[in-house]
């Protein structure tokens, strides 16, 4: 049984270019990821990411996250290979999105420099934690990040509703939310 409010995840919105309920181009999350943080004692709040031309402001993405205990950024179009040095997207590369990257880049430096806990999806230069039987990199976490961190490469919120260790994820990001308060 839960005591006191539950933590407030941030969730940024991820941008949709069509959206069956609305008429415009959207800001949506899957329901699939706000029902893991909610059934893991989380609340979680969908933000709009912010970072005009790409870039985010410092100040104002570190404004946001004070107002919250947790960070969970969900995984989606890929992120441009030259912004870690990779050289021009390659055919394969999808939906790669500027302002997208540059809020969600901005605001997970500002969790890892402050220790409010954050759970991202396709994350790289990190530890390797988990691989898949066939040696796919499934899992990194930063050893030396002042809060509780974890990297996914896979949909962990696609059987968190039936799989508890696919659950305990979330569990993990909500439990170190309301620890850190």
């Amino acid at each position: 049984m839960l005591t006191g409010p539950r933590p407030l995840i941030a969730v940024p919105a991820r941008f949709s270019a069509t959206t069956s309920a609305l008429r415009f181009a959207g800001e949506v999350n899957a329901r699939a990821l706000v029902e893991a943080v909610w059934r893991a004692g989380g609340e979680p709040a969908t933000i709009h990411p912010r970072a005009p031309g790409g870039t985010a402001d410092p100040a104002e993405v570190a404004a946001c996250l004070e107002r919250f205990d947790g960070v969970l950024l969900p995984g989606g179009g890929d992120l441009d290979p030259r912004r870690y040095g990779g050289g021009p997207p390659h055919t394969s590369i999808y939906d790669v999105d500027a302002e997208q990257d540059g809020f969600d880049l901005e605001l997970a430096r500002r969790a890892l420099d402050t220790g409010v806990p954050l759970l991202a999806s396709a994350a790289v230069g990190l530890q390797i934690t988990a691989t898949a039987a066939d040696g796919t990199v499934e899992a990194r976490e930063l050893p030396a990040a002042r809060g509780w961190f974890t990297a996914g490469q896979w949909h962990p919120e696609n059987t968190a509703h039936r799989d508890p260790a696919q659950q305990g994820l979330f569990d993990a990001l909500v439990r170190a939310a309301r620890e850190r308060r």
